[in-house]
């Protein structure tokens, strides 16, 4: 897949290829672009799954695009997505930063 970035310039990028999502948002800020805002999510969900971080983190943005549009609705849609896949990640990982303030207490 190609796709060309603000200034015109194209970039390579694979489906599923590490980092597509990221180029894929990066160039849907920088262009404004629903369509690429989706691709960007399309390819996060499909390499990392529908509650990872990375489309918690397109779905953050998603939301900031719309909210720059004023569609509202809209905005909320992602915004609600994004802070379920935070909390989710959060929560997953509780019993790590336990264990770490545990060993950080325990060395004091």
């Amino acid at each position: 897949m190609l796709v060309s970035d603000a200034s015109g310039n194209l970039i390579m990028a694979q489906d599923g290829q590490d980092g597509v999502w990221e180029v894929l948002l990066r160039c849907a800020k920088e262009q404004s672009s629903e369509a690429m805002f989706r691709k960007a999510l399309q390819v996060a969900e499909s390499h990392y799954g529908q509650d990872s971080v990375q489309v918690g983190s397109v779905c953050g943005e998603f939301a900031q695009y719309y909210r720059a549009l004023g569609e509202d609705k809209a905005a909320e849609k992602y915004e609600e997505r994004a802070e379920q896949i935070l909390r989710k990640f959060v929560l997953e990982r509780s019993d790590v930063i336990d264990a770490f303030r545990q060993q950080s207490n325990e060395e004091s």
